[in-house]
């Protein structure tokens, strides 16, 4: 049995992405998984990275609050893309000569240091790299500039400076209310308030 287009499904076990029943992916085009067909996570990157949209479906028993916060992704991705402002939107970071970014997965949060040797790609939720803006979308109530936010946004900034030589401007935190998947206001930061104390 084959799933095409928005009726295919994957999830993420570790460092596999695994196609399953109970889960949908949204695409602008066609893609096609097997059924119980295991594929590398590098692969759904790449996907992701050619504008593939990934979503649960609302059958899969995941809550209200979830299904919000995904929605409100969803809406975002659209509108950011379609208002042309953003060089990416929900993609993989690549340099100037195409080649995919890869950053360490966490660092120590005073040397810089990585703290093991898993590297990760970089998947922001919007970048214009001519204003030196990144965009992070996180609900109400997270702290960004603490656990695995920071280092989420610490991967972001050092892929940045690595495609374009120096650190963005700013760094901008969308907020949602997980209880009406609505926006709930822009926090401003600058990419020293998450870097490694040590390495600035």
């Amino acid at each position: 049995m084959r799933y095409v287009g928005t009726n295919a499904s994957y999830a993420i076990e570790g460092d596999r992405a695994l196609s399953v029943p109970g889960l949908v992916i949204a695409t602008e085009g066609a893609i096609e998984f097997s059924h119980g067909l295991t594929v590398s996570k590098s692969a759904i990157d790449d996907l992701l990275g050619q504008g593939a949209l990934f979503a649960r479906s609302s059958t899969s028993g995941e809550s209200e609050q979830t299904r919000r916060g995904k929605e409100y992704h969803r809406d975002m991705v659209a509108g950011r893309r379609a208002s042309g402002d953003y060089n990416l939107v929900n993609q993989v970071m690549k340099d100037k000569a195409g080649n995919v970014i890869e950053v360490p997965y966490r660092v120590d949060v005073e040397t810089g240091q990585p703290l093991d040797t898993r590297i990760q790609r970089v998947l922001p939720d919007a970048v214009n790299f001519e204003k030196g803006l990144i965009i992070d979308d996180k609900p109400l109530g997270r702290n960004v500039l603490s656990g695995d936010d920071r280092q989420e946004m610490i991967r972001n900034i050092t892929a940045f400076k690595i495609r374009e030589g120096k650190l963005p401007k700013t760094i901008e935190i969308h907020r949602y209310d997980l209880k009406t998947g609505k926006p709930a206001g822009i926090e401003v930061y600058t990419p020293e308030q998450f870097l490694p104390t040590n390495s600035q």
